[in-house]
């Protein structure tokens, strides 16, 4: 949550005075009294869509999951560690 949705909230939900806002978050009383007569609400950014790691192996792990059923984690985790280039680190 950002800083001025967080002073919104004290000052209008919790009725917590200005002196007490600025105590506990370190800012001024100008700057408290500043961002409560704001009328900017804070952006809200959005994550932008990125691939999973296990989506270039997605048709092979399907097909293993109705057909395999033993040792299937084990066999899962090795074949597709030794076929990604960013696999996990050894020790």
């Amino acid at each position: 949550m950002g800083l001025m949705n967080v002073i919104r909230r004290l000052a209008l939900h919790e009725k917590v005075a200005i002196w007490e806002i600025a105590r506990r978050t370190c800012l001024s009383r100008n700057t408290i009294k500043k961002y409560l007569n704001a009328a900017t609400i804070e952006p809200k950014f959005s994550i932008p869509e990125r691939p999973s790691k296990p989506d270039p192996f997605a048709d092979k792990l399907a097909g293993w999951l109705t057909c395999h059923s033993a040792h299937l984690a084990v066999r899962c985790y090795s074949t597709c560690s030794a076929n990604s280039t960013s696999g996990p680190a050894s020790s």
